[in-house]
């Protein structure tokens, strides 16, 4: 289950290469190459911001059209942030 106000764990390290972000030190040594999209998700999880807040961000920053299910595709970004450990909770 997804937190409502999810938050990445403070023990990861990230930074910006172009427009992809990189967080390091989920163990053994990953790496992960955020896109833009998952890169402004991934700065929004700070646990100040709701889903759905989350969501109107993304809406707004990449003129995504009202028809598009953009719930579900950040949850699903979200979701794939948790299984690697990314996020607390």
């Amino acid at each position: 289950m997804l937190p409502a106000y999810p938050q990445r764990r403070p023990e990861l390290l990230s930074e910006r290469a172009g427009r992809e972000t990189l967080v390091y030190g989920s163990g053994q040594g990953a790496v992960h190459a955020l896109n833009p999209t998952a890169s402004l998700i991934w700065d929004l999880c700070d646990g100040a911001h709701s889903l759905a807040e989350i969501e109107q961000a993304v809406r707004l920053a990449f003129a995504v059209p009202t028809e598009r299910d953009l719930a579900a595709d950040v949850r699903a970004t979200l979701a794939e942030f948790q299984s690697k450990g990314l996020l607390l909770g």
